[in-house]
């Protein structure tokens, strides 16, 4: 394949500001593919290989895989909002996927998934055509709600759910404020977290809260992170956590202690953050994470969904679906086997220690 005037470059740094500018250039929030990410994901053990295509100096498309060693199987990686292209038409598209089966290759990465931005159909169909199947033992968040910021804010506010506007109200009147978060509120916005963990039954992710410090510390100098603290009378009962990246404003990380729902902490919190958002002329608001099988069926009812689902389409907005993640093994056999078998023990203890690398 022809490659005149572009240029290669491979990195496994954690610092790439080239790199990162083209992302924040994009549309959407892609992060996850920064090098920055990078250095915060490395305290859980990963590792980055980054292959950046130049035209003319400029990064014109490439890829991040963060990779890790499990014991008894070698290397595997992870592609998120991955690979990424200036244009999504001519020669880049093909390009990018055959230079990242041949990373993989070099870099004896076994196993990837590769999880693509969501606004490439032409990268989709080219994954398939060079072997990337659907995955179907990573479960990935499936869709998202982003609100359009564009919107003056009185027209937000109308099209949430009326219970929604009156919980806001109610919650301004009976003396909720939220205030920006620092440094040394990360311990206790992290016991808020694990508070609402504990009450949904699931696991704190991330789980340490030394992951919220290095986020900080590396995110923060050029603005892409942002602590909400909601309080009453002097004590912090919810906060949130905002990405800030591109053109959008994602809600990533929140926690409530459980105790003062009659003074709607969290819609004051959520409205807090969609107007400071618009001020810094943010695009989108992005919500991250909503049940996409329900939300995407006809007819659906609030009623039909699980409550973080609920709770979050009832800020109005509009349902955006991501595409599946992907999954290719270089090796042949490996590839049949994580084809075939893998997908059967999904939901045993084997696929859980697996699913929980990635």
């Amino acid at each position: 394949m022809g490659t005149p005037g572009l240029t290669f470059q491979l990195s496994h740094g954690f610092e790439d500001p080239q790199w990162d500018d083209f992302l924040a250039a994009k549309t959407g929030c892609l992060y996850e593919q920064s090098a920055l990410w990078a250095r915060v994901k490395s305290l859980q053990g990963w590792r980055p290989v980054r292959l950046t295509i130049h035209r003319g100096g400029r990064v014109v498309a490439g890829f991040q895989v963060l990779r890790r060693r499990i014991a008894g199987f070698g290397g595997i990686g992870y592609v998120s909002k991955g690979p990424v292209v200036e244009v999504d038409h001519g020669e880049l598209v093909p390009l990018v996927v055959s230079r990242l089966k041949e990373t993989l290759r070099r870099e004896r990465i076994h196993l990837v998934i590769v999880h693509p931005p969501g606004d490439s159909k032409t990268l989709l169909r080219q994954m398939e055509r060079a072997g990337f199947r659907p995955d179907r033992l990573v479960r990935m968040i499936d869709a998202t709600l982003l609100i359009d910021l564009s919107q003056d804010l009185e027209d937000i506010l109308r099209n949430m759910k009326k219970d929604k506007r009156k919980a806001i109200r109610q919650g301004l009147r009976r003396g909720i404020r939220v205030r920006a978060g620092n440094e040394s509120d990360i311990p206790r916005f992290f016991e808020l977290m694990k508070a609402t963990c504990e009450r949904q039954g699931v696991a704190p992710n991330p789980s340490d809260v030394r992951f919220f410090q290095a986020l900080w510390r590396t995110f923060s100098p050029g603005g892409h992170v942002r602590l909400f603290m909601a309080e009453h009378e002097g004590a912090c009962i919810a906060g949130a956590w905002g990405i800030c990246f591109g053109d959008t404003f994602r809600s990533w990380k929140v926690g409530w202690n459980g105790k003062f729902g009659h003074l709607k902490p969290n819609q004051v919190l959520r409205w807090e953050m969609i107007q400071w958002a618009k001020e810094q002329a943010y695009a989108w608001f992005d919500f991250f994470g909503i049940s996409a099988s329900a939300a995407a069926s006809p007819g659906a009812k609030l009623s039909d969904l699980d409550g973080i689902s609920k709770h979050k389409l009832g800020y109005g907005g509009s349902v955006h679906r991501f595409p599946p993640a992907y999954a290719y093994a270089c090796n042949p056999f490996l590839r049949f086997g994580y084809r075939k078998l893998l997908p059967k023990i999904a939901d045993t203890a084997v696929g859980s220690r697996l699913t929980a690398k990635l």
